[in-house]
C-alpha cells in the first residue's frame, strides 16, 4: 500500500470515528417537537452502524470498481483478449 492510501484510511477512520461521537453524544440534545428520536441509546447505536454501514459499502464498491479496472488492464497488456489469431 502506498502511504497516501493509508492516510487516506486514517482519515476516513479519524471522521467516522467523530461522527459516530457526535451522534451518541449530542444524539439526545436534537428534537423535533417533543419527541427525541435519539434519546435511546439502541436507537442511536443502530444510527452509528447504519453510518458504518454505509461507509463500508462505498469503500467496497470502490474497491470493486477499481480491481475491475485492474483485471482490464492486465488482460490488456497480456494480450488475453487478442482476436488476431496470434
Amino acid at each position: 500500500m502506498h502511504p497516501k492510501e493509508i492516510t487516506r484510511m486514517i482519515l476516513y477512520g479519524v471522521g467516522l470515528g467523530s461522527l459516530a461521537a457526535v451522534v451518541y453524544f449530542a444524539g439526545p440534545f436534537i428534537a423535533i417537537g417533543n419527541w427525541r428520536p435519539l434519546e435511546n441509546t439502541v436507537v442511536r447505536s443502530i444510527v452509528i452502524l447504519l453510518l458504518v454501514a454505509g461507509v463500508a459499502a462505498v469503500a467496497g464498491f470502490s474497491f470493486f470498481r477499481r480491481r475491475k479496472a485492474a483485471k482490464q488492464i492486465s488482460d490488456g497488456i497480456s494480450g488475453a483478449c487478442r482476436t488476431d489469431g496470434q
